[in-house]
């Protein structure tokens, strides 16, 4: 093959993704020969405001690319990487309009007609899949409002994480929020880097199930905490005196990856049943971490006795 090929496979990135960071690397100038995806036009206008708009008053006088390099003290080549926008006091319906991009197919309607459907100043973070962005999700810098695309307008079902760029991969790290897969990129990470966008549902759980190779990083919290007793793979967790949320908050102290601690856990149910207080609970996956289902208030010792072998026992507990 040629040198895209090899930065490809040596870097586990999409064609795209090879071509801008080559001709990034090596100052070659680089226009992409047609627009095969609206999603891809929006995003790349959102990335610019990120970097051309003004001090906003909703971010303390800062600019928007100030605020993500001195506040949540990202990188420009993470920002780039991930093509992180902003869309501040800016109306989409015109951008569309003039780039004769159709609203109501792409998603922003409502009660089925043209609208802005994005609230001012907030951060919009592109979910990039085989070289074009196929969904959006919002992050309110105040954490007063969120709103992302409607599902329907998800443009790829296969796309269960944020920053899900290929379908299929042998290894994958796991975290919990878009700034956890970015600062995790930016400490030096270049296997593939998924978020769950604080869920972890049915679907996401068979999609990790069936990769040989799953390391995770949850949150510092009970929710997180639950999240390893759903996954199969090896997980690392925060040292006993960090007090912070997650990964981002830890690489952002000073903290290093080589001073997480590893535990391998070999679940191979989606959702296990445990035994507790002389009963069974169900682990169920939720929006809000994990619940845990009563299902028996007693278990029961049971005794199989194999053919042939009379003297051959199997104890087992139900």
């Amino acid at each position: 093959g040629d040198i895209i090929e090899f930065y490809k496979i040596t870097r586990q990135v999409d064609t795209g993704t090879a071509i801008r960071e080559l001709a990034k690397k090596y100052n070659i100038s680089y226009t992409p020969k047609s627009q095969t995806n609206a999603f891809d036009a929006i995003a790349h206008q959102l990335h610019l405001w990120l970097q051309e708009d003004g001090p906003q008053e909703a971010l303390g006088g800062l600019t928007p690319l100030e605020y993500q390099l001195q506040k949540r003290h990202h990188t420009m080549e993470g920002l780039q990487e991930f093509q992180v926008g902003w869309i501040g006091t800016h109306k989409m319906l015109p951008f569309l309009e003039a780039s004769g991009i159709d609203p109501v197919e792409n998603g922003f309607t409502r009660g089925g007609k043209p609208a802005e459907i994005w609230p001012s100043n907030v951060f919009i973070y592109p979910h990039i899949h085989q070289g074009h962005v196929v969904y959006f999700t919002v992050k309110d810098p105040l954490k007063q409002r969120e709103y992302n695309m409607l599902r329907a307008h998800h443009k790829n079902p296969n796309v269960h994480f944020y920053n899900q760029r290929e379908r299929t991969v042998n290894t994958v790290w796991v975290v919990e929020g878009e700034n956890d897969a970015i600062s995790l990129w930016e400490a030096g990470v270049r296997e593939p880097i998924w978020a769950t966008n604080g869920q972890l549902s049915k679907v996401q759980l068979k999609t990790l199930s069936q990769i040989p190779d799953v390391r995770t990083i949850f949150d510092n919290d009970s929710a997180g905490r639950n999240y390893q007793n759903l996954v199969r793979g090896t997980h690392y967790t925060f040292p006993q005196d960090f007090t912070g949320k997650d990964i981002d908050d830890f690489l952002k102290a000073g903290g290093k990856l080589e001073d997480l601690q590893t535990q391998k856990k070999k679940r191979t149910h989606a959702l296990p049943i445990e035994e507790e207080d002389g009963g069974y609970v169900r682990l169920k996956a939720s929006k809000d971490g994990v619940e845990r289902i009563r299902i028996s208030e007693l278990t029961l010792p049971l005794v199989l006795r194999i053919r042939g072998r009379p003297s051959a026992y199997v104890g087992l507990r139900l």
